[in-house]
């Protein structure tokens, strides 16, 4: 019982859109910062196939704010904004195989499962940080 639970929680956790969160250590993606100098940095969220676009800009301006309050500067000016998403395949190269017996005879028979192409949003933005 306590494995099925294990088992749909996995489930449940893996069908979310990524949370706001660092990336640091994450297997979801998150935001990222990147220092360019004292007043203007690189900040950016990677999302999953769960996250919308607007949603990883969105979190990436919200970040750049952040980064420039926890720095001690009340304003941030978004200098420069780049879609950073990529697209991946999935399920490629799988095999599925069924099997059937009649007496001493055994078909097998096996077709190839389709690609299925998962765009993962991202979004990077360039902020500087004003008094």
């Amino acid at each position: 019982m306590k494995y099925v639970l294990v088992l749909i929680a996995s489930l449940n956790f893996a069908s979310c859109a990524t949370p706001y969160q660092s990336s640091e250590g994450s297997l979801l993606g998150g935001f990222y910062e990147t220092p360019l100098s004292e007043t203007k940095y690189v900040v950016g969220f990677e999302g999953n196939g769960f996250t919308s676009r607007q949603k990883a800009l969105s979190y990436a301006i919200k970040r750049a704010r952040e980064v420039c309050s926890e720095n001690g500067f009340q304003k941030a000016n978004i200098l420069d904004r780049n879609d950073t998403s990529t697209t991946v395949q999935t399920n490629a190269g799988n095999t599925n195989c069924a099997a059937t017996s009649y007496g001493y005879t055994t078909n097998v028979n096996c077709q190839n499962s389709p690609a299925t192409n998962v765009t993962k949003p991202g979004a990077e933005v360039t902020v500087e940080c004003a008094k």
